[in-house]
């Protein structure tokens, strides 16, 4: 597998590190155990493992890049959905629950890949990857709106009736088996911290992220805008 290769860096996930992880008060670090709570969670993790092994059995100079959310991708993704659900008038006003959400831009999540290929330190290494930034949903839905010229509302949803439309959905959903707009776990990643800590990355290799969300944002609202025309 590693035949002729000399530097490997695997673009890993911190969904290697549980659902638990950065989901309260303090971010996660690396020094977070790794307890995965899905099937892509695990996968990811055994081959983490297995670049980290190749490199301690080898001269392989072997790096683990950990990314949460990655935004950039041309259009798609959750912010691309979010966009088009705000222009749409299909998200409700969102309840003033400022929440903590890391992501990296994928040409950031580039950069990071090459310094780690190239600089001596990371040899070895697991380094999270973020903009150094959180986003909130709420910050997510005002700043969605004002990039599409549209007005915040003056009034919002309350958290609780969002969860009691979360558990109809999900109850809804249990009954039909059918997908529902809202359940609970889906409430649950809209509300819920997902909040990481990459300054390893920083202080050991010098990186420092080029590219913000609300950037990203108002570049894709503009594009959609010139594509579908105001809604």
């Amino acid at each position: 597998l590693t035949k002729g290769v000399r530097r490997l860096v695997y673009l890993s996930s911190v969904k290697v590190m549980g659902d638990a992880a950065g989901a309260g008060n303090l971010p996660a670090d690396e020094t977070w155990s790794p307890a995965p709570t899905s099937i892509y969670g695990r996968a990811k993790l055994e081959a983490e493992r297995r670049v980290l092994a190749a490199g301690n059995a080898t001269d392989l100079h072997v790096c683990v890049l950990r990314l949460p959310m990655v935004y950039g991708l041309q259009g798609e993704g959750n912010i691309a959905r979010l966009i088009e659900a705000v222009a749409r008038h299909r998200f409700p006003p969102w309840p003033h629950v400022y929440n903590r959400r890391s992501a990296i831009h994928v040409k950031d999540a580039v950069r990071a890949a090459q310094l780690a290929a190239w600089h001596p330190r990371a040899s070895g290494q697991i380094y999270l990857v973020t903009d150094s930034d959180t986003y909130s949903t709420r910050w997510l839905y005002e700043q969605t709106r004002l990039a599409l010229g549209m007005p915040i509302p003056r009034w919002a949803f309350p958290a609780w009736m969002m969860k009691v439309a979360a558990i109809a959905g999900s109850l809804g959903e249990k009954i039909s088996g059918r997908a529902m707009p809202l359940t609970l776990a889906g409430l649950d990643k809209l509300t819920g911290n997902a909040w990481f800590n990459s300054e390893k990355l920083q202080k050991e290799l010098g990186f420092l992220p080029q590219h913000h969300l609300q950037q990203e944002i108002t570049l894709m609202a503009s594009t959609y805008r010139q594509g579908r025309g105001n809604t």
